[in-house]
C-alpha cells in the first residue's frame, strides 16, 4: 500500500510539473534578474553639405542621363510651434518652381506657397522636420543651353540674381519667423545632366562647409546663403 503522504506529494509534483509547462508558473527563481530586450539605437545622418551633394549627385542620373534637375532641402528643429517664412526657387519668369506646390515632408510640417511683402515664399507651420523637393527639367539640348539654365539660379526674397558659376558666391536673403528657431537649415540646388555640375546655395558659412544650421529669432532677420559648385561624374 502507497503511503499517503507520499501519494500525496507525487499529485503536488505533478500539478506544479503542468503549471510550469502551461506557462502559469515562472520557472525563474525569485531575485534572478530577467533578460531584457535589447534596444536597436535609431541614429539620424547628419544633415551635413556632404550629405546634400552626395543627394544632388544622385539625382544627376535619377531622370536620364542628360536631363538637368532643380532639388531643395529644408530643414526645421524648433521647441515650439513653428511659423516660418522662407525663399523660394524661381523659374526665368519669376514663379516659384512647381516641385514646392508638392513637396515630400518628414514629420509634422505643413506648407503653402504666400506672397510677402518682399516676394513669394514658402510658409512653414508646424513643430519640426524636413522638407524635400526634387524638378525634372528636361534635357537642355546642349552645354551652352544647360549652362544657361544653371547660370539662372534665382531666390526669392533676395538680393542677388546672378551667380558665378566659377567661384564661391552670397546670397542676402529675408526670411521670417514668428518665434525663435534653434536649428534651421536651407539647402538650393540645380544639377546638370550632361556636365554633372552642381550649382547650389546653402544656410551655414564658408570657414565649416559640413554645417549648415543657424537659429533665427523673432521678425524678418536677414540671413546669408553660401553657395558653390562641384562637378561630379
Amino acid at each position: 500500500m502507497i503511503n499517503k503522504n507520499y501519494s500525496n506529494l507525487i499529485v503536488l509534483v505533478l500539478a506544479v510539473s503542468l503549471l510550469i509547462i502551461s506557462g502559469c508558473v515562472n520557472p525563474t527563481p525569485q531575485g534572478t534578474a530577467q533578460p531584457t530586450p535589447t534596444a536597436t539605437a535609431q541614429t539620424q545622418t547628419p544633415i551635413t553639405l556632404n550629405n546634400y551633394l552626395e543627394e544632388a549627385k544622385n539625382k544627376i542620373h535619377t531622370f536620364g542621363p542628360s536631363n538637368s534637375s532643380s532639388s531643395a532641402s529644408i530643414y526645421i528643429s524648433s521647441g515650439q510651434k513653428i511659423d516660418l517664412a522662407v525663399p523660394l526657387m524661381l523659374d526665368g519668369d519669376g514663379n516659384p518652381l512647381k516641385m514646392f506646390e508638392n513637396p515630400t515632408i518628414t514629420g509634422d510640417l505643413k506648407t503653402m506657397i504666400v506672397n510677402t511683402e518682399y516676394g513669394k515664399a514658402l510658409k512653414i507651420n508646424g513643430t519640426g522636420g524636413e522638407i524635400k523637393m526634387t524638378q525634372d527639367e528636361g534635357n537642355p539640348g546642349s552645354l551652352d543651353n544647360e549652362s544657361l539654365f544653371l547660370g539662372d539660379f534665382t531666390i526669392s526674397m533676395s538680393n542677388n540674381t546672378v551667380v558665378d558659376l566659377n567661384n564661391p558666391f552670397t546670397y542676402q536673403v529675408i526670411t521670417y519667423s514668428g518665434n525663435d528657431v534653434k536649428d534651421l537649415r536651407l539647402f538650393y540646388s540645380r544639377s546638370g545632366g550632361q556636365s554633372g555640375k552642381i550649382v547650389y546655395v546653402r544656410t551655414g558659412n564658408f570657414s565649416q562647409p559640413s554645417e549648415i544650421s543657424i537659429s533665427l529669432g523673432k521678425g524678418w532677420p536677414y540671413i546669408n546663403l553660401y553657395g558653390d559648385n562641384v562637378v561630379v561624374k
